[in-house]
């Protein structure tokens, strides 16, 4: 049985797919459709299934880089304005060695 995160993703990447126009949608009688491959081993169904583990790999580093960076530094609760984004910014510090902390 497949989990609910592996459907979606398969229900993601066969709606991207379809927006490429590599994927076929068929009307069924009773009002429902069905989506599937008319050519599962196109060069451009490959690349993009290519592109897509590629992208969740680097999706997970990235998340992997901020979950590090979250044991180093803290948001000290101040915001300070910024006129290069002209909004408020998140003052972040960064989380004294231990024999420092009191």
């Amino acid at each position: 049985m497949i989990s609910d995160d592996e459907r979606e993703r398969r229900l993601m990447e066969l709606l991207a797919l379809k927006v490429l126009g590599l994927v076929v949608h068929r009307a069924l009688p009773d009002g429902s459709g069905e989506l599937y491959y008319p050519q599962p081993d196109h060069p451009d169904v490959l690349s993009f299934r290519a592109w897509r583990t590629t992208h969740e790999r680097l999706l997970e580093l990235a998340r992997e880089a901020v979950r590090r960076l979250k044991e180093r530094f803290y948001d000290t609760g101040r915001r300070e304005w910024s006129e290069q984004t002209r909004r408020y910014e998140i003052v972040w510090a960064a989380i004294p060695p231990k024999n420092e902390q009191h």
